[in-house]
């Protein structure tokens, strides 16, 4: 049996799982910025191992989707916290950009890693609620707008993870 509560939370996390795809179709069709990342940290055959991620995240991502259930979120949870740990890990190496999404990646933050930790707890909620993206569209009665709010979700943490940074980076140093 599920909840509204519980199919809110599934449906935030199917936006973090797509984030996560939007990023692993990024790193697996130009993995230079990812691979850079992994260099500066001391990965061997950071560009293969770039592409591995890529392919990792559109499999997570694909399966939280389509299957959804307790294991897919669970997965999702521990991804997005192994993100938190690589932006803290990157930005105490001096390293000022996360490139999870290219050249589109915004400037390293801390905000990024709230964001990380964030989506690792809607993801864990989900795991919690055990249910699917898949049932609770086919359940309700504005299956539309349930995918617009996904969209939409997915959007704006993409917006939060990007460009945001940068424009709280150019005001810090504005104040200065």
């Amino acid at each position: 049996m599920t909840s509204a509560c519980g199919d809110a939370v599934v449906v935030v996390a199917a936006a973090a799982a797509l984030v996560v795809a939007v990023a692993g179709s990024i790193k697996l069709a130009a993995p230079d910025a990812a691979a850079a990342l992994l260099d500066r940290l001391g990965v061997p055959r950071s560009r293969v191992a770039a592409r591995l991620v890529g392919g990792g995240e559109i499999a997570l991502a694909a399966a939280v989707l389509a299957v959804g259930g307790r294991a897919a979120h669970l997965a999702l949870a521990a991804v997005y916290m192994s993100f938190a740990v690589v932006v803290v890990t990157a930005g105490a190496a001096g390293i000022t950009s996360c490139a999870c999404f290219g050249s589109a990646s915004g400037a390293l933050h801390p905000l990024h890693a709230l964001v990380d930790v964030l989506a690792a707890v809607v993801a864990t909620g989900a795991a919690v609620d055990g249910g699917s993206i898949g049932a609770v569209v086919a359940a309700s009665p504005a299956a539309p707008a349930v995918v617009v709010v996904i969209l939409a979700t997915a959007g704006m943490v993409l917006v939060a993870l990007t460009a945001l940074p940068d424009v709280l980076v150019a005001g810090r140093e504005e104040g200065r």
